[in-house]
């Protein structure tokens, strides 16, 4: 995890004011300011509906189930990156391959969030074209997935 750590920095929902015809600051409930809260730094601004869910809230769960796996697993970091609006996070699992003809393929997983945009979980590899949108918090939601990866691809994980 320790390799993570910049990937968990803390995130919060503050007011937003606009300046009205005559400069004075207006609060609107319409929109909602996503901060870092470990440097007051604005990402973004986002609908009042948007729910921020920090990165750490979606790569602990992941890692916790991740070393209850028997099949080696390793973070490509060529693959993965952070900065304050969105982070990718890749996990391949290099004895999980799929032949394509030409060569052979690991299986990776990507893990998307951001503060930004609506956020999307991709498993590759042969598998490249299914989309995950679901929660990650829950085993039950981390044993579907692998049920999926096990039915496509007949591989045994």
């Amino acid at each position: 995890m320790d390799k993570l750590i910049n990937f968990m920095f803390p995130v919060a929902e503050r007011k937003v004011y606009f300046g009205d015809e005559n400069g004075n600051p207006v609060l609107t409930e319409a929109y909602q300011a996503i901060i870092r809260e470990d440097n007051g730094k604005l990402i973004s601004v986002m609908s009042d509906t948007y729910r921020i869910v920090p990165n750490a809230e979606i790569i602990q769960p992941l890692m916790e189930q991740l070393q209850t796996l028997d099949s080696k697993w390793i973070i490509d970091s060529s693959h993965s990156f952070v900065s304050d609006q969105r982070m990718r996070l890749q996990v391949t699992f290099p004895e999980l391959t799929f032949n394509d003809g030409r060569s052979d393929i690991a299986l990776s997983l990507f893990l998307h969030n951001s503060y930004m945009e609506a956020k999307e979980y991709v498993y590759s590899g042969e598998l490249s074209a299914a989309f995950v949108q679901t929660e990650w918090y829950s085993g039950k939601c981390w044993r579907s997935f692998m049920h999926d990866i096990q039915a496509v691809s007949g591989l045994t994980i």
